[in-house]
């Protein structure tokens, strides 16, 4: 029991200290430095329960990675989503009329926003002839080309049946 509690603490834990890896970066602009740092807790958990239990590093390895999934997963929705930062926008003010929240909501999410985030996370650079895919921004491109293939592809979906 001790180790599922202190499993579930250091998750915890974990996601409070996601706030200061990412130095105010989107999730998906952050990725890199968030899984280390997912990692190194893990490893080091594992190597604490090791000597205090008899968990297996397979169970441990199990957790850690259904609920960095789980995390990602539920921050990507929070950070992402249009429907929830206006609730938020609303509820921090008095009562706004269409134009004023959707004037409060292009204040914070531009297009000049999502441009800064997109150069932050190295997936474009600013050149002197315009905005330029970097390599890393190549890589994401083809993992999403090959996800949206095989959820486009009736032949492939089938097989997997």
């Amino acid at each position: 029991m001790i180790e599922i509690v202190t499993n579930f603490i250091s998750f915890m834990l974990t996601g409070i200290g996601y706030t200061f890896v990412k130095h105010g970066r989107k999730i998906q602009t952050a990725f890199v430095p968030v899984l280390t740092f997912h990692t190194l807790v893990a490893i080091s958990l594992y190597l604490f329960l090791s000597y205090t239990s008899n968990i297996s590093p397979i169970s441990i390895a199990i957790f850690w990675v259904g609920a960095f999934v789980f995390w990602f997963n539920v921050h990507t929705l929070f950070e992402s989503s249009i429907l929830l930062k206006m609730l938020y926008m609303l509820k921090l003010t008095h009562p706004m009329t269409k134009t004023e929240l959707l004037n409060k909501y292009e204040a914070h999410c531009s297009l000049d926003f999502r441009i800064e985030e997109l150069i932050k996370g190295e997936f474009i650079e600013r050149l002197k002839e315009g905005f330029n895919i970097t390599r890393k921004g190549r890589f994401i491109v083809k993992i999403f080309s090959i996800i949206t293939y095989m959820w486009q592809n009736d032949d492939f979906v089938n097989s997997t049946k």
